[in-house]
């Protein structure tokens, strides 16, 4: 039996709580008909389902630090500029054997945050952990359950 790396422990966790919903969403939905959904308050599996569907299969693997990745960004920062949320990005680096590599992090903020209300920090990472996996389970459908939950 071949080790396991990593990335499948760190998806592991993610996927199965994301799995359920989105689980029931693709069978109930198809594409089309979601698109055809308006934006309304709440989550939304179909929603779900779309953006798994554009990171995964839009976009494809998203290595860290590749330009794959900062699509994805582009993706999320769109969707979250659509949901009302002022967004910025905060690009950070790290040292590879290759040299040194570049990233960002996409962060929303609510412009109608009241006094004293609750904070709500939810996060998801924008990168797959090579180059032959789409990455809908690593982290497609965390980012997906993260968007619908803005």
């Amino acid at each position: 039996m071949r080790p396991r790396s990593n990335c499948f422990y760190r998806m592991r966790s993610g996927f199965a709580i994301a799995a359920l919903g989105l689980l029931v969403a693709a069978l109930i939905m198809t594409p089309q008909a979601a698109l055809a959904i308006p934006r309304q308050e709440g989550a939304s599996a179909a929603m779900a389902r779309l953006h798994v569907e554009e990171l995964a299969l839009g976009i494809g693997p998203r290595p860290a630090g590749t330009m794959r990745e900062s699509a994805a960004a582009d993706y999320v920062a769109e969707v979250l500029e659509e949901y009302g949320y002022a967004v910025s990005r905060v690009p950070f680096s790290w040292e590879t054997a290759d040299g040194v590599s570049v990233s960002e992090n996409v962060i929303a903020v609510s412009p109608t945050a009241k006094p004293g209300a609750r904070i709500v920090l939810i996060g998801a990472s924008l990168d797959t952990c090579g180059l032959d996996s789409p990455g809908a389970d690593h982290n497609a459908s965390g980012l997906a359950a993260m968007l619908e939950a803005a």
